[in-house]
């Protein structure tokens, strides 16, 4: 009589995968669905869909950098926060520029486009600039 000897690679789908094997894959998912699915298909979207010309009076301005070569330029306003970023969509390559003719105290007229979210840090960004009056104090 012989011994059979089982070889665990021969045989390896047999067994069931460990339950913790199916939840680090459930993990992996939520994390794509949660975060990569809204920033690389929705924003796009929700960017184009949301287009609103308002007129703000500029509290405050700063830079802030991401990664050394990402830059954007937060407006603090009397209504809201908004973005002062390049944006392809728009072919606006010039937010230093923007940056530059909004200064504090200034009423300006602005075409934002997008939307608050708080989660992923989306603020609406400015697009365009109609026109800043200088409000004297």
């Amino acid at each position: 009589m012989k011994i059979k000897i089982f070889n665990d690679r021969e045989n390896r789908s047999q067994y069931p995968k460990p339950l913790l094997f199916r939840l680090i894959g459930f993990v992996f998912l939520g994390v794509f669905v949660i975060n990569l699915f809204p920033t690389l298909i929705l924003k796009p979207i929700i960017y184009f869909r949301n287009s609103e010309t308002i007129t703000v009076e500029i509290k405050f301005k700063e830079r802030t950098c991401y990664s050394g070569s990402h830059c954007k330029y937060l407006i603090y306003t009397d209504k809201e926060v908004l973005e002062n970023s390049d944006s392809w969509f728009d072919g606006k390559y010039n937010s230093a520029d923007f940056t530059n003719t909004l200064d504090s105290g200034n009423v300006c007229t602005v075409k934002v486009r997008g939307l608050r979210v708080p989660y992923f840090s989306w603020f609406r960004n400015i697009v365009e600039i109609y026109e800043c009056e200088i409000v004297s104090r």
